[in-house]
């Protein structure tokens, strides 16, 4: 629907074009994005070093569930820190950035390196 002049027409126009470019934009999640992507959902994931796949299960609760290809499984706890790093811990913490990429997929990064390729995000515990 095209926007007709006017003041209140041309701001609401242009909040509406905003969150469309910023739901589209590539770039760095920030906290409410991370939680609102991965809180109840699965992550099916690859390991950049070797392409070996996963799928992890960020529970509302904060806990994470692993599940790795053999179908061995382990738990920790996750959490997202107010600049938007998502924190893992299993036997220590590792936090890092989550990125959305131009393909739909996302990357996140350990310590400022791209470590992880989420491909697919699924609702629910998919495993």
């Amino acid at each position: 629907m095209p926007c007709k002049p006017g003041i209140t027409s041309t701001l609401l126009c242009t909040a509406l074009s905003a969150c469309s470019i910023s739901a589209m934009a590539q770039g760095m999640l920030g906290m409410a994005e991370v939680k609102t992507l991965i809180s109840g959902n699965t992550v099916v994931a690859e390991t950049l070093a070797n392409g070996s796949a996963f799928r992890s299960y960020f529970a509302p609760s904060g806990e994470i569930v692993v599940q790795r290809n053999d179908a061995n499984e382990f738990s920790g706890y996750w959490s997202v820190r107010t600049d938007g790093s998502l924190c893992v811990s299993f036997t220590h913490e590792a936090c890092g950035t989550v990125e959305r990429n131009a393909d739909g997929s996302y990357t996140r990064a350990v310590n400022g390196t791209p470590e992880y390729k989420w491909v697919k995000i699924t609702p629910g515990r998919g495993f």
